[in-house]
């Protein structure tokens, strides 16, 4: 993904320039606005964008030219910019999903597996306490009494996918069916199955 200053937009693009207008494209992957880079000074935008998130506009405007010395039209152009540097984490993961749409199954499943494989190196790496998070997976057995197998390792699947992985299982008894199966009785229990999922909220993002 790059940006175009001139369109104020990101260009979901290997090339060099902007087809739209013909300006050089800009690779931000690894941009930190933490330290952006402006005019050979160095400055921490996280606030301005935070406040962008809310709307809030005048305010981000008035705030950076406060804080920066920026012109009223440097502060402009600036949040325009942080303003679509928002929306960048929806338009990657609308980019992954188009990318995901287009692959066959098996070529998915290796492409997810890669994507939480760089996760949680990056997160390995960030070192600290880990905090956690937790979701409940609920399953009814078929009425034969059947746990439905490929129900649960499609949902698995999905969940580890995005960072989850299984705490714990529990096992619920909720009654019998009576079934007649080529004329003989048969007693059919049906179990209610709680998956417990956990994953460390720095994998949220996957």
């Amino acid at each position: 993904m790059k940006f175009c200053w001139k369109c104020n937009d990101w260009k979901d693009t290997q090339d060099d320039f902007c087809a739209d207008c013909g300006e050089k494209l800009h690779n931000l992957d690894n941009l930190d606005i933490k330290a952006f880079k402006f005019k050979g000074k160095i400055y921490d935008l996280e606030k301005i964008a935070d406040i962008l998130k809310h709307g809030k506009w005048e305010i981000a405007n008035k705030t950076l030219r406060k804080q920066t010395g920026f012109t009223e039209s440097e502060a402009r152009s600036i949040c325009r910019f942080l303003k679509k540097y928002n929306e960048l984490p929806r338009l990657e993961e609308e980019r992954k999903q188009k990318k995901l749409e287009q692959m066959d199954a098996e070529s998915r499943k290796t492409f997810m597996r890669k994507n939480i494989a760089s996760k949680v190196e990056s997160v390995a790496a960030e070192g600290g306490e880990s905090l956690y998070e937790y979701k409940v997976i609920n399953l009814i057995d078929k009425a034969t009494g059947a746990c439905d197998v490929d129900e649960l390792e499609m949902l698995l699947n999905e969940y580890a996918a995005k960072g989850w992985r299984v705490k714990s299982v529990i096992s619920n008894e909720l009654g019998k069916n009576a079934l007649a199966v080529m004329g003989i009785g048969v007693n059919g229990v049906v179990d209610q199955v709680i998956v417990i999922l956990e994953r460390d909220i720095r994998l949220s993002v996957l």
